[in-house]
């Protein structure tokens, strides 16, 4: 089972240190790499996409609003170095909120309550009950 996965942040290395995560977890399978929320936006309104890991604080659309305009059926992820954004997280919906830098241990551990929820072996939420927006935000670390 490969959980199809796309990372969005506005800082090109910190994109690229969460592209190296992602791509060293069995679990996932990285599909795209975005910098600019919008085009990412589009992206997931129109590919298949289990996961998003998000940054917060971006330039034009924050990570908040990125959760508001994808589907509900992706998971996401959003990460930060400010913990105070955790509460947000999770009024806004998101499946977890990561603690910047993400680790490995980190993505696993969110990644294992999401499993534990429901997600199937091809990837999909087993019950259509089982969208992001019912779950509490499990903050990691």
């Amino acid at each position: 089972m490969q959980i199809r996965t796309v990372v969005l942040d506005d800082s090109p290395l910190q994109l690229i240190a969460n592209c190296k995560v992602v791509a060293r977890n069995p679990y996932l399978k990285l599909v795209a790499s975005f910098t600019d929320a919008r085009l990412a936006v589009r992206y997931l309104n129109e590919d298949p996409v289990d996961l998003l890991l998000t940054d917060v604080e971006m330039p034009v659309m924050d990570g908040f609003r990125v959760i508001e305009t994808v589907p509900s059926h992706i998971h996401v992820f959003i990460n930060s170095t400010d913990a105070g954004f955790a509460p947000q997280a999770v009024r806004s919906g998101a499946s977890a909120f990561l603690h910047k830098p993400v680790t490995g241990m980190d993505l696993e551990d969110a990644i294992s309550a999401i499993l534990k929820k429901g997600i199937g072996d091809d990837g999909k939420a087993r019950e259509p009950s089982l969208s992001r927006k019912r779950y509490p935000v499990k903050a990691v670390r």
